[in-house]
């Protein structure tokens, strides 16, 4: 049953419009002024309201004006029910959002038409709107079924590759050849940077479309970054950089693991690509009031002071290459602030030119360990 606000100050008006509404078994609401008529919008959020225009306190332009600044009230089909009868005030009237425009006096077949005309273009609309809205549902599924398909099926792809590439690596067959130990080393990076370019894409790609489902789990510290370094160690070894981790046994996370491995998968990615061969990255972890705090240290490269601000801001970062060449696309660092940010923690940067660079990671303490 449709529900109907009239908003009149002449009693006899508006209890006549009342008993004619009720008669066709609509749910009516009355008004006797804007102030009252606005606030019981508001409230009840009727589909349909119908609104003199000249009231004591505020006219039914100003009721309407107010209305559709209100998101609540601003779709609602509204009315005007008024003995100004020229052409300019129902112009007016009109230009202002109002749907229709009855003159007073009025018969009951003309108040009925106009309100069922106005619900039922109300309803199709409404109709239309779930159509798109089932039509894009259907996409979305269908988009994401063919994304997770797609990500499957180009991560075992880039898995194999790895390990042969990594096995080939390994073998004794090509340590005395120089030349092919070179290929296989940019072959395997190569790889490594593809791999990392369509993870970033795909986790980029559901984050900008809030497809992606926060899980928050307890994670421990230790045990997570022991095996994320076990996974990338080959790119560690790469450039022969060093790693040494000082963090606690009895640290704890509540956060989405796959948000977290991401974070720490592109900060360490970054730390390896501009650091030099031979050098070291430093993580650590405690403690402090409230917070967790991580740490990431090199001391590689580092950055000017005004690519620090560009890393700090908020728009996209132009990729610089690292110490062997490599290449990037400065989508990790987009991501990296935006699962933090997603992840209720924050994240500083300190850097110096020729020095290192510092990534500062603060978790909230939920467990108060």
């Amino acid at each position: 049953m449709s529900k109907i606000l009239v908003i009149e100050d002449d009693k006899l008006i508006r209890d006549n419009t009342e008993s004619i509404l009720v008669l066709y078994d609509y749910t009516v609401y009355v008004a006797e002024n804007g102030l009252t008529g606005l606030a019981l919008a508001k409230k009840v959020l009727p589909d349909l309201i119908i609104c003199d225009i000249m009231m004591p306190d505020i006219e039914g332009y100003e009721v309407l004006r107010m209305l559709q600044e209100d998101t609540s009230t601003k779709s609602i089909p509204f009315l005007f029910l008024s003995a100004k009868v020229s052409k300019i005030d129902q112009r007016l009237g009109m230009s202002m959002g109002a749907d229709d425009y009855i003159t007073k006096p009025f018969e009951m077949d003309e108040l009925i038409e106009a309100v069922t005309a106005r619900l039922k273009r109300k309803e199709n609309i409404q109709a239309e709107l779930k159509n798109k809205i089932d039509v894009l549902t259907q996409k979305n599924l269908t988009r994401d079924k063919v994304f997770s398909v797609i990500s499957h099926d180009m991560r075992n792809i880039f898995t194999g590759l790895l390990s042969l590439l990594e096995i080939l690596q390994r073998s004794n067959s090509f340590k005395h050849d120089p030349d092919v130990s070179t290929y296989l080393d940019l072959l395997n990076n190569t790889t490594h940077s593809g791999f990392n370019l369509f993870e970033n894409l795909l986790q980029w790609s559901k984050a900008q479309q809030d497809a992606i489902r926060i899980k928050p789990e307890k994670v421990d510290l230790k045990v997570f970054l022991a095996q994320l370094l076990k996974n990338i160690r080959n790119q560690f070894e790469l450039k022969s950089i060093s790693v040494s981790v000082d963090i606690a046994s009895d640290i704890f996370l509540i956060c989405d693991q796959t948000m977290l491995y991401s974070i720490f998968q592109n900060i360490l990615y970054n730390s390896i690509k501009f650091t030099k061969k031979n050098g070291l990255i430093s993580i650590r972890a405690y403690i402090e009031s409230s917070s967790i705090v991580i740490s990431i240290k090199d001391n590689g490269m580092g950055m000017s002071p005004q690519k620090l601000e560009q890393i700090k801001g908020e728009g996209p970062v132009k990729s610089s290459k690292g110490t062997e060449r490599e290449r990037g696309t400065g989508i990790g660092i987009l991501i990296v602030k935006d699962f933090v940010e997603k992840s209720n923690a924050t994240i500083e940067f300190e850097s110096q030119e020729g020095i290192g660079t510092e990534v500062i990671l603060k978790f909230q303490n939920l467990l108060g360990i």
